[in-house]
């Protein structure tokens, strides 16, 4: 999008759309199915998955909420993109008392 400034105000000049064309792939493999990164990378590698909670979808939004086998509930967000491949966005773990604060666990570490 063009956007230009014409007697003290910002007007679109112009707009081009391009396609998703980049994102487009026959078959994504795990890696891009969020129920499975929980369980393959959090749960086989980390071994911190003990039991899994029905998915949530809202829109594009997926979020997949376990039990960790330290005592923990964790929370993770995925975004969908318009081609079904699923990007994980953000993780949580509840802190005692309520409330969820953001995590970074790199699952590659836990194979070391």
């Amino acid at each position: 999008m063009d956007v230009v400034k014409e007697k003290g105000l910002y007007t679109i000049d112009s707009i081009r759309l391009f396609g998703e064309d980049f994102l487009c792939a026959a078959f994504h493999g795990w890696d891009h199915d969020a129920v499975a990164v929980v369980e393959i990378k959090f749960g086989e590698w980390c071994k911190l998955v003990e039991k899994l909670k029905p998915v949530k979808l809202e829109g594009h939004r997926k979020t997949i909420e376990f039990a960790g086998t330290d005592g923990n509930e964790y929370r993770f967000i995925f975004f969908q993109l318009a081609n079904h491949t699923d990007i994980l966005a953000a993780q949580y773990r509840k802190k005692p008392g309520g409330g969820w604060e953001a995590i970074r666990i790199v699952p590659e570490k836990c194979l070391q």
